[in-house]
């Protein structure tokens, strides 16, 4: 790749930069500080005919062993700006989705507290239509600034996304999300603030601690995917350094160095859930990169 104001990276391990703390390195790592310089780097991917991923915050991404052969951006800078404009408030992709729902509390705004501890960003949030069982990103979100074929950043309104369970036509139609305005309610910072706190207080209980990328499937409709793992006695299952969680089946809990041990549980969940219940379980995560 050509001189550039961004930062390039070669070969760049990508263990440090996911949730997992796995996975090897990406060709290219690119840290992209404003507009000109993502399309920079896009089109100098398109240019030199490299694939290309955007990495967010890596809170439910599996890197492969064999690292990514391509490029990895990060959206940093710009990206990561947040403020209040025209009564909504606007947050860079790159942005963290914590930060978000700390400056709408202090700023009295009402309807991101039912994200509260959902690790990541809120370009990553809203591609994925990040949730709990309280609600979703997609109830927040009034218009989305992508890049399109083109690198031409087009404003796309909420009510031409198609947003599904945990979800959205985003990624597929090959737009990038460079920002995100949301309409929020006004509300007390201390009301809002105490609903954040009791909700993470609630997920610190059921949720296990170390290196993990939260939920790895989706629940199947009208059931739980970690209690359907959980019934069918693969809680504690492991695999070299990796381990189905304890504590919540739905978790795999990473204490080694290799993704293959990851994806073995993976394979082992899904071939023995669907031997004994006949349902077909999905990824939530995102899994990039080649075997070693």
């Amino acid at each position: 790749m050509g001189e550039a104001g961004y930062s390039i990276r070669l070969l760049e391990p990508l263990a440090g930069h996911t949730s997992f703390g796995l996975g090897g390195p990406a060709d290219i790592y690119a840290e992209c500080n404003s507009l000109p310089e993502l399309k920079a780097v896009l089109a100098q991917c398109r240019k030199d005919k490299f694939t290309f991923f955007i990495i967010g915050g890596g809170t439910n991404l599996l890197v492969k062993d064999g690292g990514y052969k391509g490029a990895c951006i990060k959206l940093a800078g710009d990206f990561a700006g947040i403020e209040l404009s025209g009564g909504l408030l606007s947050c860079g992709a790159g942005a963290l989705l914590s930060k978000a729902l700390s400056f709408a509390a202090e700023s009295g705004l009402s309807g991101l507290e039912k994200l509260a501890g959902i690790p990541g960003t809120v370009g990553g949030a809203v591609c994925g239509n990040a949730g709990t069982r309280q609600g979703e990103i997609r109830d927040a979100v009034d218009s989305v600034s992508v890049l399109d074929g083109d690198f031409e950043e087009k404003v796309i309104p909420v009510s031409a996304v198609k947003f599904g369970y945990r979800n959205s036509d985003l990624p597929d139609s090959g737009k990038i999300i460079t920002g995100v305005k949301l309409k929020l309610v006004p509300g007390k910072p201390e009301e809002i603030k105490a609903v954040s706190a009791a909700i993470i207080a609630e997920r610190n209980k059921t949720q296990p601690k170390g290196k993990s990328a939260g939920s790895v499937f989706k629940n199947p409709e009208g059931k739980s995917a970690g209690r359907i793992i959980d019934e069918c006695g693969l809680k504690g299952l492991k695999s070299g350094g990796a381990e189905v969680s304890t504590l919540h089946a739905n978790y795999i809990i990473n204490s080694g160095t290799a993704a293959s041990d990851v994806l073995e549980l993976i394979k082992t969940i899904k071939r023995v859930v669907l031997e004994k219940t006949g349902i077909a379980l999905q990824e939530e995560i995102k899994i990039v990169g080649e075997e070693r």
